[in-house]
């Protein structure tokens, strides 16, 4: 369940009660407070502060602190798996399963287990099991490999964390594009406009 304003209303009166000599405008957080966290889950929001408050940081958290702190918490970011053991697991699967096709089995021919979805991405963007698997320069597709992986973890990251209004915005500036690029005619001046509007939505 997304997070309620009673919620949001318990959370920013936890936080003004953990930091009382501090100057809090509360009608000014709760305003802020629900506009930046209403979209996140109720248990994510809850344990995001209660981590917070119990750091003994002694700095009261901004709103996108604990925004971050709850996304990373429904992303599951402490169990994605780090780039380089990734890469690791990837060249266990190719030497065993090859390019990814059918192997024969005791009980006939078999498929080898899916790769995890964005092990499998990130090796798609080096050429793909096949290509790394014949490859003579594996250093080189090690450090690819890393980079991609790193790129497609973080925008899984701002996909989930973005805000309902940019997510609207940026749909309707793709559309605009579309629109612009559609024909393979453009205005360049109309087309560079909507990309720098694009732009200023982009959150990867």
């Amino acid at each position: 369940m997304m997070a309620t304003k009673e919620t949001i209303a318990k959370v920013v009166r936890l936080i003004q009660e953990n930091w009382a000599d501090r100057e809090f405008n509360l009608s000014v957080q709760l305003r802020l407070f629900e506009r930046m966290l209403l979209d996140l889950p109720d248990e994510a929001v809850i344990a995001a502060v209660a981590q917070r408050v119990a750091s003994g940081n002694p700095f009261v958290p901004r709103v996108g602190e604990i925004r971050q702190a709850a996304i990373d918490l429904v992303s599951g970011a402490d169990s994605v798996m780090p780039a380089p053991e990734a890469w690791g697991k990837l060249l266990r699967w190719i030497r065993r399963y090859g390019g990814g096709y059918q192997y024969w089995t005791a009980s006939g021919p078999t498929d080898p287990p899916q790769l995890p979805a964005l092990l499998k991405k990130a090796a798609d963007a080096i050429g793909g099991v096949s290509y790394i698997g014949m490859s003579e320069n594996l250093a080189a597709d090690r450090a690819r490999f890393i980079e991609a992986y790193d790129i497609f973890v973080q925008r899984e990251r701002s996909r989930i964390g973005m805000l309902p209004e940019v997510r609207e915005a940026r749909r309707v500036l793709a559309g605009e594009r579309a629109r612009l690029l559609g024909d393979g005619l453009r205005d360049d001046h109309e087309s560079m406009l909507a990309d720098e509007r694009a732009a200023a939505f982009e959150t990867d």
